[in-house]
């Protein structure tokens, strides 16, 4: 534990009573008991870590992964990786420091980090249980093998990181004239069972030829403009294709066997009416891909995972024959990023990989294909020999085997598109044709095409999807059984018309989508739809529906409300909630609101004995434009011209700092100290501020400090009435490095400048990052932040930049990376000013006549004494600067009126 967190912790148990803290002790340990975190969500079953890793030196390219352990949040910003939570990085940054600005990225980089965090919240809320945290992901480039092993073994021996593994380069694991012959015929997998899958029978039905249905198949690389691939063209999502003809011959009969037309020539597909995309490994991670193809699908749809890659049987070595291959759920990453598909409603077909490996040995793998320890709910398909062989249904010997492969395919003899051998067009290859496609490559499109056609079908039968788990256990229970040597298990080959039989539509609700995230102005109304769909065509499926704040509930109004409150849907049938979030009756706040759509539903007449939920995310955002931002860099912006409060001012002594709880020259605030004038901020002049190390001050809050967690702290939506952060980050005074260090106070001889400088200060984690910046205020309300020293240990890409008043009065120049344009640097300089037009006005005229006179004085006695009209405006009462209209403003105005006392107070007046 830190020294920030252990303080904190003690901080805690004094606040709240160690009675409390034992109580919430207990119930931590009793959700640990029960398999649950704290938030009763089901735990994630954390990777092992090897003792040793070796690398073979004949493995091929590849990379190193590293995951951190969620709780720190660490995150890569510029060349620094930095906890979000300020717990130290210090023994990471060390060992990966050679890769640190080039060689290290995030692995799920297709996404923002904000919407993997969000992403992960959804999937938390609705399935109740924990997922990765994907931003924990990181990919390392590597020079060597030997580096790899070095690096991987090292990062293993780190308390905050959670897996290192190396990941070798993944591999694949087969009408225009001249006239194309019609293939169709020897394509026995599209034929009835035993021989086939019997998707002659399926493509007859409504949706059988998987209509409804889109697959996203990941692999390198595919001849789009093939002549019997229509539904390629254009169909790349993401990802460079690898120009190299194994690849594209490769992903163009994985294709030719899914979604070839069925036009009378060439092969036909299995699910000719499915949709096709693609996503290439030629510039994305097996794991970003995976998340990508999630990005772009729907619940119901399918992704194929055409990949396999070196094992750690032969430790990860190149091999040509493949021996000790595996498929790609075996990287964590992978397998996470399977998890997020599933819980999206996506079904996740993969091939089992040529390695001829045991899944089930427990010594290379553990329990990595134990299911009832780790289940990502792919389906994973083997080779099994086609009908033609006289070894029809037995496992061919590269297949990797094993209870955790599911299902089976043709492992050889594949007609489809692709290769050239079978026919070539006079060498057009956009009529290339094979008949020997093979491998588990060539099995996993029979099994996904078979997918294809019972969800298609079960969509255009029910008006919803069925999940992976509901296909898996409905193609295995049904198919036509494996033979042969049973031990070496790869499932049976499925069998379309026994599986369409036993479709059954239980009373159930399914909702759609999955989640609401919306974002509004202030004061805004918004409905947005909710679907309940009922499986079942017998059984109408009564329901409650009630929307909660998933945060609050009772404690502040009710935003979230769902309507129809109650209500039934008819079997085979659909009924659209209207979910309203309304702004109006919240805080006039920006502020990130998180709900939950409960729906309460069983079959008519049973009890409401099953829920399902919606998470909901409202944003609220400011519509405030009282203040703009410029800075040095920009045209007609201010100069950056550094005022040296250190030689021309004096130090705050380090005294001044105070913290009941902390140490006040890390988490402490000074105050209040004089400003020297009155300083106009949003509608209010103030004439003091408090300071805090951390690179703020506020004008009205006596503590400056939020627990450490910089992070959490935005602009708007800061925890303080009023927030001026220059720089605000986790820092701290350490006198010990630079006597000096500490916070500097300049007042111009004019009494119209205060400047803070806050000089040499340490960043609390790493105790090695120095920074020198500064605020200047001046009398005409505008504010000037200049840095002189920032770009050194890139504390510059985690400030909070900006200015708060209370609630949604507001201006965000730099927040926590966002946007990344403004980040600030040395010699740089951000001025804030107000973009309304204020002056000054004396006090005193309080009847809104104009002047001063006894009219005003005779008001104001009214106003005082006996009930009448307020001054207009208030402050024009309040002659003496008390804040406060009082008896002494009246007569502060009669020694002004008859006794030539001094001038009345100014106030700021918009014009």
């Amino acid at each position: 534990m830190s020294r920030r967190a252990a303080l904190a912790f003690f901080g805690v148990l004094l606040t709240l009573g160690l009675g409390f803290w034992f109580a919430l002790e207990s119930q931590v340990f009793a959700a640990q008991l029960a398999g649950t975190d704290s938030a009763g969500l089901e735990k994630r079953v954390l990777p092992i870590k090897p003792t040793l890793t070796t690398i073979d030196p004949s493995a091929k390219g590849g990379m190193v992964v590293v995951k951190f352990v969620d709780e720190p949040r660490v995150r890569l910003k510029g060349n620094r990786l930095i906890s979000m939570q300020s717990i130290s990085t210090k023994e990471i940054e060390a060992v990966l420091s050679p890769y640190l600005g080039q060689r290290i990225e995030r692995l799920f980089k297709s996404q923002s980090e904000m919407a993997l965090d969000k992403h992960k919240e959804q999937l938390e809320i609705r399935i109740k249980r924990q997922f990765a945290d994907l931003n924990s992901y990181y990919q390392v480039e590597i020079q060597s093998l030997a580096e790899a092993e070095r690096l991987v073994n090292d990062l293993n021996r780190l308390d905050m990181v959670e897996i290192a593994y190396y990941e070798p380069a993944p591999e694949p694991a087969g009408d225009i004239a001249p006239p194309t012959p019609n293939y169709k015929p020897f394509q026995g997998y599209r034929t009835a069972a035993p021989a086939g899958v019997d998707a002659d029978y399926a493509n007859l039905l409504a949706g059988g030829d998987g209509t409804g249905v889109k697959i996203i198949d990941i692999e390198g690389g595919w001849q789009t403009t093939h002549e019997d691939l229509d539904k390629a063209v254009g169909g790349l999502i993401a990802g460079e294709m690898i120009n190299d003809a194994s690849w594209i011959n490769h992903g163009t009969a994985v294709l030719g066997e899914m979604i070839a037309g069925d036009n009378g020539y060439g092969v036909s597909g299995i699910c000719p009416g499915a949709d096709v995309g693609m996503i290439s490994i030629g510039t994305l991670s097996t794991a970003d891909a995976l998340y990508t193809a999630v990005a772009n699908l729907t619940p119901g749809d399918l992704i194929l995972i055409e990949l396999h890659a070196p094992g750690p049987h032969y430790n990860f070595q190149s091999r040509p024959d493949q021996l000790g291959y595996v498929c790609m759920e075996y990287w964590q990453a992978n397998f996470d990023a399977i998890q997020y598909a599933w819980a999206n409603g996506i079904t996740v077909i993969e091939a089992a990989g040529n390695g001829a490996e045991n899944f089930d040995d427990q010594t290379l793998y553990a329990q990595l294909f134990d299911t009832t320890y780790r289940n990502s709910h792919a389906i994973i398909a083997g080779a099994g020999y086609p009908n033609t062989s006289g070894l029809d249904l037995q496992r061919q010997s590269f297949s990797n085997y094993g209870e955790r492969v599911n299902l089976q395919g043709y492992g050889s003899g594949v007609y489809t598109t692709g290769y050239g051998d079978l026919f070539t067009g006079g060498g057009d290859q956009n009529q290339y044709y094979t008949s020997g496609f093979s491998g588990t490559s060539s099995a996993s499109p029979i099994v996904t095409g078979a997918v294809a056609c019972l969800q298609g079908r079960y969509m255009a039968a029910y008006g919803t999807f069925l999940t992976a788990d509901q296909i898996r256990t409905a193609l295995v229970s049904t198919g036509t059984a494996q033979l042969g040597d049973l031990s070496k298990h790869i499932g049976p080959r499925p069998d379309l018309q026994a599986a369409i039989g036993g479709f059954t539509a239980p009373p159930s609700l399914y909702t759609s989508p999955l989640a609401i995230d919306t974002t509004v102005l202030q004061g805004a109304v918004v409905v947005r739809p909710v679907w309940l769909h009922n499986r079942s065509t017998t059984t109408a499926v009564a329901f409650t529906a009630v929307g909660n704040d998933s945060l609050a509930r009772n404690k502040m109004p009710n935003w979230l409300t769902v309507a129809p409150a109650s209500g039934s849907v008819n079997p085979s049938d659909s009924l659209q909630l209207n979910v309203t979030m309304d702004a109006s009756v919240l805080a006039q706040q920006i502020a990130d609101y998180k709900g939950i759509v409960e729906v309460n539903w069983g079959p008519v007449p049973q009890p409401l004995d099953s829920l399902s939920v919606v998470p909901v995310f409202f944003a609220v955002l400011c519509n405030d434009t009282t203040y703009q931002a410029l800075s040095s860099n920009d045209l007609g912006g201010p100069t950056f011209s550094w005022i040296p409060a250190l030689t021309i001012g004096s130090k705050l002594g380090n005294g001044s700092f105070y913290n009941p709880s902390l140490n006040p020259l890390d988490d402490g605030t000074a105050g209040p100290l004089p400003i020297g004038f009155a300083f106009p901020f949003f509608d209010s002049l103030y004439t003091q501020f408090w300071v805090s190390p951390n690179g703020a001050i506020s004008f009205t809050n006596s503590t400056l400090n939020f627990g450490g967690y910089y992070s959490s702290t935005s602009v708007p939506g800061s925890p303080f009435t009023s927030f001026l952060p220059a720089f605000w980050n986790d820092l701290i005074i350490d006198s010990a490095q630079v006597p000096q260090a500490g916070v500097y106070i300049y007042r111009s001889a004019t009494n119209d400048t205060l400047v803070i400088e806050w000089y040499r200060l340490a960043n609390f984690v790493n105790f090695d990052t120095q920074t020198d910046f500064e605020m200047v205020l001046t009398s005409d309300g505008k504010m000037l932040y200049q840095y002189l020293n920032v770009d050194a240990g890139g504390l510059n890409q985690t400030a909070l930049i900006g200015l708060s008043q209370v609630e949604c009065q507001a201006l965000s120049y730099y927040n926590n990376g966002t946007p990344a344009a403004n980040e600030v640097h040395d010699g740089i300089a951000v001025l804030l000013s107000s973009s309304v037009v204020q002056h000054q006005v004396m006090a005193g005229n309080v009847d809104g006549q104009g002047g001063i006179d006894i009219s005003d004085l005779t008001y104001l006695v009214e106003y005082l004494f006996f009930g009448g009209a307020a001054p207009i405006p208030m402050e024009s009462g309040d002659l003496d600067c008390s804040g406060a209209v009082d008896i002494s403003d009246l007569t502060y105005m009669v020694e002004y009126l008859f006794f030539g006392g001094p001038d009345p107070c100014s106030y700021w007046e918009v014009l």
